[in-house]
């Protein structure tokens, strides 16, 4: 009777209760986690790396997996050379997986989206790696070419100073904002910069102006298998 009915509508506002605290959970610790993303790519903020053992290759294709759509929508290829697996197959990185993937990230997001000429049809982006040698260290050294406008010497020098991609248009133009296209691409190149460093690694960048540039990184190889 009416104790059944106040006991139901008690339980519904329970669970009524139980949601909105719930969602109100998810939205606060999705808040924590922005301002934890701020705080930790901030300029003042030094960066932790938390290394384990991990194959290059396995989040080279993680990251070319995430960013497929967007490279197919912008009508660019993403090739990997094919000396890649014969250079790595023996190779273990130990380093900080999620911070290297998003280097990757950054630096293939960023290909993908200055890929195209004027009157380009279709990109390619090209992902290399070598093994090298440095004051007796060895090390692997990423390389991500693309074909696509090329970066202005007057932005070269201080491409990975700010937080922003510089225009790769030409001597007059300004830094666009940089936009979203996978895993963390707004993070800009001095992050990336930050977080290669922060390995004992090195990030550099060639490029001409109608030809392309091509972003490389290098990390030590601290462990075999």
């Amino acid at each position: 009777g009416g104790s059944e009915e106040k006991i139901n509508e008690d339980f519904e506002k329970v669970v009524l209760y139980v949601n909105t605290m719930e969602k109100g959970m998810h939205r606060a610790s999705k808040q924590i986690e922005l301002l934890g993303d701020a705080i930790y790519f901030s300029k003042n903020y030094e960066i932790k790396i938390y290394p384990q053992p991990f194959r290059l290759k396995n989040a080279i294709v993680d990251v070319m997996d995430i960013l497929k759509k967007p490279a197919e929508k912008a009508n660019v290829e993403i090739v990997l050379d094919e000396n890649m697996d014969d250079i790595l197959k023996d190779i273990r990185i130990l380093a900080d997986r999620d911070l290297i993937r998003s280097v990757l990230d950054n630096l293939i997001g960023n290909a993908i989206k200055y890929n195209k000429k004027e009157g380009q049809t279709k990109g390619i982006i090209n992902i290399s790696v070598e093994q090298i040698n440095v004051s007796g260290q060895d090390q692997i050294k990423v390389s991500i070419a693309d074909n696509g406008k090329g970066i202005s010497k007057q932005h070269i020098t201080s491409i990975f100073n700010a937080k922003e991609r510089g225009d790769e248009g030409g001597e007059e133009g300004t830094a666009p904002k940089q936009e979203t296209i996978g895993l963390n691409a707004g993070m800009g190149l001095w992050n990336a910069k930050k977080i290669v460093e922060a390995h004992g690694g090195k990030i550099d960048v060639e490029s001409e102006v109608g030809k392309g540039s091509t972003f490389s990184f290098t990390l030590p190889i601290k462990s075999t298998s």
